[in-house]
C-alpha cells in the first residue's frame, strides 16, 4: 500500500497535482524510503484511524489547511463522520477503498430500515467506492449504502521495479540456513487461525513424508506463533519448517525469490491479498483456497491451484505435484507472471484511479 501511495503521488505530481498522505503514526524508516523523491507531503494525525467525531474534527482542519480537492480513505471505517467533515472542509471528490476481508462463510446481506437510511445519508458524499475485487463489491452492492453506479472494482497492483532478483533470493535462503537444493514451499502473513496456518502445517506434514527434498517456510508474526511451532514439533516437522518471523519488505528482501511455491490457505474471505500478486510477479506458482477474491487472481491449473478450505490432504497433493515437477513449476510460474503483468501492474491501476479522480 505504501508503494502504491508513492506511485500515486509521482503520477499526480507529473500532472501538476499535490499529494498529501495522512498517517496515524510516523512511517517506519523503510516506508519513508518509498516516499523519497515522490514529492509526497506526509502528515501525522494519530486520531484519524479511529473514524469518530474527534477524527472528523482533525480531518476537517487538515482538509481546510491543505485545501484538498479530493480525499481518499483507506483502512478507515466505511461509515464515519469523517466523510462529511471532508465535504464541509471543502473537498469536492470523496472516495473510499474497501480492502476488508470478510469472516469465514460470510455472505452478502442487505441493510434494512433505519440502518439503511442512516447509512445512505452518511455515505452520500462518496463520489466513488472502490472495491479490491468483485467479491468485495458484491458485499457493498448488497448492503445498499451507495448506489451500484458508484461502486467500482479496482484490483490491487504490483510495483515491478521493487522485485528482488534471484541473487537476493539465494541470500535470503543463506540467512535462514535453507539449503539451495531444497524445494521451498512458503506461506507469509499473520500467524492467526484466519490465515489457515494449521492447514498449511498439516499439509506440509503429509507432503514431507513423501518427498525429503521439500522444506517449508512460515513468515510473519502473530498471536498463534508458538502454537504453530508446537504443532510442527508434534508432527515431526521441527527440522523441516523454518519460522522466519516478521519480514519488513518481503518483495525487496527476497522472500518470494527464494521460494519455489507460495501458499495462502486462508479460512476467512480474503479481499485481494497482495501475497498472491507478489508471488505471481516473481513467477511462482500459487496454492490458495477458494475463498473471497483469491479465485479472481488465481487461474486453477494455469497459474496455480485452488483447494477447498480446511482440505490439508488436497493442499498436500498440490505441494507434492509441484515439488516433484520443475517443468510444471516453471510453466505455472510463467503463466502467473504473464497474468499479473497484463492485469495487475501498479502503474495501470494508478492510471485507472486517477481517471476516476478526473485529474488530467
Amino acid at each position: 500500500m505504501e508503494l502504491m501511495a508513492a506511485q500515486l503521488t509521482r503520477s499526480l505530481n507529473s500532472l501538476g497535482w499535490r499529494s498529501v498522505l495522512a498517517f496515524p503514526a510516523k512511517p517506519t524508516e523503510l516506508v519513508a524510503k518509498f516516499f523519497e523523491g515522490s514529492g509526497a507531503e506526509v502528515l501525522i494525525a494519530p486520531e484519524i484511524s479511529a473514524g469518530n467525531t474527534a477524527a472528523a474534527r482533525v480531518l476537517f482542519s487538515l482538509v481546510r489547511k491543505t485545501r484538498a480537492d479530493h480525499v481518499h480513505f483507506h483502512f478507515t471505517p466505511f461509515l464515519t463522520p469523517m466523510i462529511w467533515a471532508s465535504r464541509l472542509g471543502g473537498a469536492r471528490g470523496i472516495y473510499f477503498t474497501d480492502h476488508i476481508s470478510r469472516p469465514q462463510g460470510a455472505l452478502p446481506s442487505a441493510a434494512v430500515g433505519a440502518k439503511l437510511l442512516i447509512g445512505k445519508y452518511i455515505a452520500l458524499p462518496y463520489r466513488r467506492v472502490f472495491c479490491v475485487c468483485d467479491f468485495v463489491k458484491s458485499f457493498n452492492t448488497a448492503r445498499g449504502y451507495v448506489s451500484p453506479e458508484r461502486l467500482t472494482t479496482l484490483y490491487n497492483g504490483i510495483d515491478f521495479a521493487h522485485i528482488a532478483d534471484g541473487a537476493t533470493g539465494a541470500e535470503f535462503r543463506t540467512k535462514f540456513g535453507i539449503d539451495a537444493d531444497k524445494i521451498l514451499i512458503s506461506q507469509i502473513g499473520w500467524l492467526r487461525p484466519e490465515k489457515g496456518l494449521d492447514v498449511f502445517i498439516r499439509a506440509a506434514a503429509a507432503a514431507a513424508q513423501q518427498d525429503e527434498r521439500l522444506h517449508f517456510l512460515i513468515a510473519g508474526d502473530g498471536p498463534n506463533r508458538e502454537e504453530y511451532a508446537q504443532m510442527c514439533r508434534q508432527l515431526g516437522l521441527a527440522d523441516r519448517v523454518t519460522f522466519a518471523g516478521l519480514i519488513a519488505d518481503p518483495l525487496g528482501e527476497g522472500f518470494y525469490a527464494s521460494s519455489d511455491v507460495i501458499c495462502l490457505l486462508s479460512r476467512w474471505q480474503e479481499a485481494f491479498a497482495y501475497v498472491i500478486l507478489e508471488a505471481m510477479a516473481n513467477a511462482k506458482p500459487f496454492i490458495g483456497t477458494r475463498v473471497g477474491g483469491i479465485p479472481e487472481a488465481v487461474e486453477d491449473g494455469i497459474t496455480g491451484y485452488l483447494v477447498a478450505t480446511e482440505d490439508a490432504d488436497q493442499a498436500a497433493k498440490r505441494m507434492m505435484a509441484l515439488g516433484r515437477d520443475k517443468e510444471l513449476r516453471v510453466s505455472l510460474g510463467k503463466a502467473a507472471y504473464d497474468r499479473v503483468r497484463r492485469h495487475f501492474d501498479l502503474k495501470d491501476q494508478i492510471a485507472k484511479l486517477i481517471s476516476y479522480y478526473g485529474v488530467s
